[in-house]
């Protein structure tokens, strides 16, 4: 079976970007592991598309929380890489739960802004998993009270 499942993911462009040509012996920790580094990617490419539209646009105030997600997601791949899974899963939702603040904080405008952060809850579930659930539970309880706390104002830029 695990010859396999290597053989499968050999040639996988996503899988060498990510984990390299290590072997991960678990199914869920390597599906986990994938989806994190997924996620990052997205999240870099989502940068540059808005640091590019946002210098077409002159609407240059955004461009360093822009820059700081696609340094931090590539943070987050290199740690990944370097076999700190547990490490790279904290890493990309802590970032994500910051850098959402921050946004929430500068751009007061009752948009869908904070819809974020049950994107956040949700993806720190999926990521940890039901082998790391409290790790998964306390990081959603974290996003809770940022979000109860800049929801309510109790914070102001």
């Amino acid at each position: 079976m695990t010859n396999r499942i290597g053989q499968m993911t050999e040639y996988n462009l996503f899988r060498n970007l990510i984990v390299g040509k290590k072997f991960i012996p678990s199914w869920t920790l390597y599906k986990r592991v994938l989806l994190t580094g997924q996620v990052a990617l997205f999240a870099i490419i989502y940068a540059i598309v808005n640091i590019f539209l946002g210098i077409t646009d002159n609407v240059t105030e955004y461009i360093p929380l822009y820059l700081t997600i696609a340094v931090s997601c590539m943070l987050v791949i290199l740690v990944l890489r370097a076999g700190y899974y547990t490490n790279g899963r904290i890493l990309l939702i802590m970032t994500s739960m910051i850098l959402v603040s921050i946004f929430t904080l500068v751009d007061r405008t009752d948009t869908s802004v904070y819809f974020f952060y049950f994107v956040i809850i949700i993806g720190s579930l999926t990521i940890f998993g039901y082998d790391q659930i409290m790790l998964g539970v306390g990081f959603a309880f974290i996003v809770i009270i940022s979000f109860v706390v800049i929801f309510l104002s109790l914070i102001h830029i």
